[in-house]
């Protein structure tokens, strides 16, 4: 084993708690859920901009939430969609009475579990709406609705973020955060599987010395395997791509993002940067504050990921904003309105620290603690007893529930059954832990 962790159950427990710790001036942990919040927050008046998914492709989701950026992430599992409860709770602690957007990729868990969020949220008066980003051009190329949603959802959580702190209203928000998904391609390759933390095995694989054209972050399988290319011929795979599905009006100037996708490192990525340029030029595209680095990773996959994001008279004052967070910070123009700030400052003025916000759940969100449902009985009895075999039976094959999930999806099935097995097991028990529902 190649990775620093103590039990793999408590990984995402404890990545969380130490990132707060390190980086608690811009944030700080919802009570009860697994999710962040921008320091300051709720800010009052303002749209809440929130995004989220599963663990293992940091700085997505939860590393982009600071001024100018999300003012939320709500993290899941290792490649597992955060449950609905946990979105609920997020969108609560963060919510300003402006209204909320949800923001992330186009996977079928993200949909259902935000989507019940949502549906709560707006059932208790609050307006909160969608927008999935469907980014990657190879995941569907005849249907962009059906697309998935990869590196290029930065470029729309930039936008939203940018939008809502400037002052925006919901609808406006959400209406240029819909252009700029309607305006970002994204294509990828890959090089190597990861490994998900605790497994013995990767989750899937790429032939020694061949690469994926199209191999979604989650293992999705791709378009086409071939050889591995030099830097200069994956850069004209990919400029091609692109080029050949830009959106409809597209003007002449792009922002670029060229990703890594966690062990592909900065100094390769500069070399393929090399050869996109370039290619864009001579293509007649500007290139608009290209940025090289990591912003949709897959633990320790190797490979990496072109995004063109085509904008506009209404994009690229957006594009241009400050923004501050632990993984992306960005000096601007000045559209930034400041509401961490002035959030911060009531906070001083009424004697309450950083570490004092966390204190106590967002009104309306529960601790899980405090109530007794455990069965009683002869009933009772049995019922704990089954769920506790099919617990650990569960427990027993979840590796090869999760090989079998990687032939066609993002092998995340074996951990989530398990967690499930294991939290209603818990429950009937009366230990339901401090963070609720997964």
């Amino acid at each position: 084993m190649r990775q620093v962790l103590n039990e793999a159950t408590a990984f995402r427990e404890e990545m969380i708690e130490g990132y707060v710790a390190a980086y608690g001036r811009l944030l700080r942990r919802v009570p009860g859920a697994s999710g962040v919040v921008v320091a300051g927050a709720p800010a009052r008046g303002k749209v809440t901009v929130i995004v989220g998914g599963g663990s293992g492709h940091y700085p997505a989701f939860y590393g982009l939430v600071g001024p100018g950026l999300a003012d939320a992430g709500v993290i899941g599992d290792i490649f597992t969609s955060p449950s609905g409860e946990q979105a609920y709770r997020v969108a609560r602690a963060a919510d300003g009475g402006a209204g909320l957007l949800f923001t992330f990729g186009n996977y079928s868990g993200d949909v259902m579990n935000f989507g019940a969020a949502e549906t709560r949220l707006r059932a208790e008066g609050i307006d909160a709406r969608t927008v999935l980003v469907t980014d990657d051009v190879l995941s569907a190329p005849d249907d962009v609705a059906l697309r998935r949603g990869i590196a290029g959802g930065f470029c729309v959580f930039k936008v939203a973020g940018a939008s809502s702190a400037r002052g925006d209203d919901l609808a406006t928000v959400e209406a240029l955060t819909r252009h700029a998904n309607d305006r970002v391609r994204t294509v990828g390759v890959a090089f190597a599987g990861c490994t998900i933390p605790g497994q013995g095995e990767p989750l899937f694989t790429v032939p020694e010395g061949m690469m994926e054209v199209g191999l979604g972050i989650h293992g999705e399988p791709g378009v086409s395997t071939g050889p591995m290319l030099p830097a200069r011929e994956i850069a004209a795979l990919m400029v091609e791509t692109l080029l050949a599905d830009a959106p409809a009006g597209a003007g002449g100037q792009v922002g670029v993002i060229v990703n890594g996708l966690g062990s592909t490192k900065y100094e390769e990525l500069f070399v393929l940067y090399q050869g996109i340029a370039p290619l864009l030029t001579r293509a007649g595209l500007e290139t608009y504050r290209p940025h090289v680095g990591e912003f949709v990773t897959a633990l320790d996959m190797a490979g990496c990921s072109l995004s063109l994001f085509w904008l506009d008279d209404d994009l690229r004052p957006l594009w241009d904003a400050p923004a501050e967070s632990p993984a992306f910070t960005q000096a601007g123009t000045g559209v930034d309105r400041d509401w961490g700030r002035a959030a911060a400052d009531a906070d001083a003025t009424a004697g309450v620290t950083g570490g004092d916000r966390g204190t106590t759940p967002a009104a309306g969100v529960g601790s899980g603690a405090g109530t007794e449902a455990s069965p009683g009985g002869p009933a009772g009895m049995l019922a704990r007893a089954c769920l506790g075999e099919a617990a650990r039976a569960i427990e027993a094959t979840e590796v090869e529930l999760g090989r079998l999930d990687a032939a066609v999806g993002d092998g995340d099935h074996g951990a989530g059954m398990a967690r499930g097995f294991r939290a209603a097991s818990e429950a009937v028990r009366g230990d339901t832990g401090g963070a609720g529902a997964s």
